[in-house]
């Protein structure tokens, strides 16, 4: 399975495919990290992140504090903020490919803290608020976001695809958010497909991965789901071979990518994609090796270089990040 390897100071490895024999060949150390979160007046990720913990802790809090009538709000307050901000950072770096052990143990933790609140949730009343977007009232679909991100939570090895029980949670978790990948709305059917391949490539089945994020299936202007839903696919491809297919792909969506979202995101967007096209080059070369074919070696050599330099700073490379993990949250 293709993916970057978070490790220790965010050293950049490319990983192999699960149907490649050879290593991929280690590329020059590359530092990476998430941009901040938008008008977040924070200087650091790990700063912002422990303001998530507490703002977490403070709307459990909030349950055991309410009314009976306000239980139910409390509780669906507390269960969205779990899913939608508190998962967000563990989830992006899965995502990008750049997840430490600890991002997969606080994916799961936190999906569990969901599903136990969900399992407490008072029943609505007759009179209840309709206000907000009404995905998030929706008990089945928070439901069906925990158990996908715990699923990817547990599948967190990127050199290889999930086995035994963490593959059948993950196909089975992709099943449960199934009913909304038609959805009328385009940010939910996005959402929806989107993870839905994520839990089939990560078990192994790239080929339905390519299903659902191919044409027609993603609908225009639905960032940050559609972004994340390009790169997938990419990875999809190259998780079944065509690698040359995934790094052409690549480099059309990034120009098409950046050019959709707001001026902000562009940077990372584009290094998101440029991260990508290294780890898909070495793989492509680790094959092209194998057959003695040193032209192609020295080629695919050339063009990791390059987009190493356009990656180079003082500092660590920033990829793209969802900001919320939810359609419709905040």
């Amino acid at each position: 399975m293709l993916d970057l390897l978070f490790i220790g100071a965010a050293t950049l490895y490319s990983i192999q495919p699960a149907t490649a024999s050879a290593p991929a060949t280690q590329p020059a150390a590359l530092v990476f990290t998430l941009e901040l979160p938008p008008g977040v007046k924070i200087e650091d990720n790990a700063a912002y992140e422990q303001t998530l913990v507490r703002d977490a802790a403070e709307r459990i809090r909030r349950i055991a504090a309410a009314t009976p009538q306000e239980r139910r709000g409390a509780t669906l307050d507390a269960v969205i903020f779990l899913l939608n901000r508190r998962c967000e950072p563990a989830l992006s770096r899965i995502m990008q490919g750049i997840a430490t052990p600890e991002d997969g143990r606080t994916l799961i933790d936190t999906a569990q803290q969901a599903r136990d609140l969900l399992s407490t949730l008072p029943a609505a009343a007759s009179a209840e608020s309709n206000a907000g977007p009404a995905i998030l009232l929706d008990v089945d679909f928070l439901a069906g976001a925990a158990r996908v991100y715990a699923a990817l939570g547990a599948a967190t090895d990127p050199a290889a695809p999930a086995k035994g029980q963490a593959r059948h949670e993950l196909m089975a978790a992709g099943g449960d958010i199934a009913a909304y990948v038609d959805d009328a709305s385009p940010i939910v059917a996005n959402w929806a497909r989107l993870f839905q391949a994520a839990c089939y490539r990560r078990a192994g089945r790239a080929d339905r991965a390519i299903e659902l994020l191919g044409p027609p299936g993603l609908q225009p202007g639905a960032a940050p789901f559609d972004v994340f839903a390009r790169l997938e696919h990419c990875r999809a491809l190259a998780d079944s071979g065509m690698l040359v297919a995934a790094d052409a792909m690549a480099i059309r969506l990034e120009s098409r990518t950046a050019a959709d979202v707001e001026m902000e995101h562009r940077t990372a967007i584009t290094q998101s994609f440029r991260a990508l096209r290294i780890c898909v080059l070495n793989q492509w070369k680790s094959r092209a090796g194998a057959g003695g074919r040193e032209k192609v070696d020295e080629l695919i050599d050339q063009r990791i270089k390059r987009l190493q330099r356009s990656l180079s700073s003082d500092g660590p490379v920033a990829l793209y990040r969802f900001g919320h993990t939810l359609p419709g949250g905040q």
